[in-house]
């Protein structure tokens, strides 16, 4: 499935990362585990698993593109003020995503839905209000919870 080395290795790293990376980021960890892959290398092995449908790339706020797996592609809602990327459990456009499949025989290996605007936080901070916390998700582990159900109520803090 995967021709080259570089291919597995970049995987295996997308398998290990929840969040889209940049190619930057994952040169950067590949030389950390001692791999010497040039940039231009980890770019073609990126193309090359997005080829196969394996990976898929999204812009980041950071103007880079972000790598992930594409069995873990996810809608977004990003922040424009502070850069804050919260994603969608549920994708509103699975069921499209099938028909388009079916009634246009079209194999479809992701696709990208992203909302943009203000994070409560920020619209806070542009209310005047100096910068209140409530618009912070709390997991229960106390880190900030990026997941939410689409169209459905936020977790509670």
């Amino acid at each position: 499935m995967l021709r080259t080395s570089s291919q597995r290795q970049i995987y295996q790293l997308l398998q290990a990362t929840l969040d889209e990376i940049s190619a930057q980021e994952i040169h950067q960890r590949l030389r950390l585990q001692g791999q010497q892959k040039g940039l231009a290398t980890v770019y073609r092995a990126l193309r090359g698993l997005q080829q196969k449908g394996l990976v898929y790339a999204r812009p980041l706020v950071t103007r880079e593109q972000g790598f992930g797996l594409c069995e873990r592609a996810t809608p977004h809602c990003i922040c424009v003020q502070c850069g804050n990327s919260v994603r969608l459990a549920d994708n509103p456009l699975d069921e499209f995503v099938r028909l388009l499949t079916q009634r246009a025989d079209f194999l479809v290996y992701y696709h990208t839905l992203e909302f943009v605007g203000l994070c409560l936080s920020c619209q806070d901070d542009r209310a005047g209000d100096g910068g209140m916390e409530k618009g912070r998700m709390q997991s229960e582990t106390g880190s900030k919870d990026t997941t939410l159900k689409a169209f459905g109520a936020p977790p509670t803090p």
